[in-house]
C-alpha cells in the first residue's frame, strides 16, 4: 500500500509541475520480462531528457496472498516455494534523432523467499508464507523508437529482470 501511495504523490507533483516548463513531455509505460516480472512505469521530461520512476514486479507462483508469519498448521499442506522479486524503478532516459531513446535504469527492492500452502480442512484462501528476504538491485538499460503519435516500443536488458520489453506512450 506504501508504494502506491508514493507512486500517485510522485505522478500528483509532476503532473503539477508541467504547466511550468515549455517544452514538457510526460507520459507512462507497461512491460514484461522473461523473468515473469510486470513493470509500470511514470516519466517526465523536458526536451530530450526524461526522468522515470517505476515499480516491476516478479510473479513466480506465489499465492495471491502473502504473508509473514505463519498461521496455525492443523489441515495446512505445503503445496510449493519458490522466490519473488519487487523493485523501485529509477531511470534517465535521452531522446536522440527525435526518435531513438536510450533509457539507464536503477533498481532496488526486496527479494523474498516464499513456501505456498492449502488449508485442507475448509475453503480458506491459499497463501504464500515469506521465509527469507534479502535486498535486491539490479541495473538495466533499453532502447526503444520514439513514433510520432508518442508511441514508443522498447526492449532492454536488466541484472534482475532478463531481457525487458514493452511500451511506453508519452504526450
Amino acid at each position: 500500500m506504501k508504494k502506491i501511495i508514493v507512486f500517485v504523490i510522485v505522478s500528483s507533483v509532476i503532473t503539477y509541475c508541467q504547466s511550468q516548463v515549455r517544452d514538457f513531455s510526460r507520459g507512462f509505460s507497461f512491460s514484461y520480462s522473461t523473468n515473469n516480472a510486470w513493470g509500470v512505469d511514470i516519466f517526465a521530461g523536458s526536451g530530450n531528457n526524461r526522468f522515470h520512476l517505476g515499480y516491476g514486479h516478479q510473479f513466480n507462483g506465489q499465492e495471491i496472498k502473502v504473508i509473514k508469519k505463519q498461521k496455525e498448521t492443523v489441515g495446512i499442506t505445503e503445496i510449493g516455494n519458490g522466490e519473488y522479486f519487487w523493485v523501485i524503478d529509477i531511470g534517465y532516459s535521452r531522446i536522440f534523432i527525435n526518435k531513438i531513446t536510450v533509457h539507464s535504469e536503477f533498481s532496488v527492492g526486496g527479494k523474498n523467499e516464499f513456501t505456498s500452502f492449502k488449508d485442507d480442512r475448509y475453503y480458506v484462501e491459499d497463501y504464500s508464507l515469506v521465509t527469507d528476504s534479502k535486498t535486491a538491485l539490479g541495473i538495466g538499460l533499453k532502447g526503444g523508437y520514439l513514433f510520432n503519435n508518442g508511441l514508443e516500443p522498447f526492449i532492454g536488458i536488466h541484472t534482475l529482470k532478463k531481457v525487458d520489453f514493452g511500451v511506453r506512450l508519452s504526450w
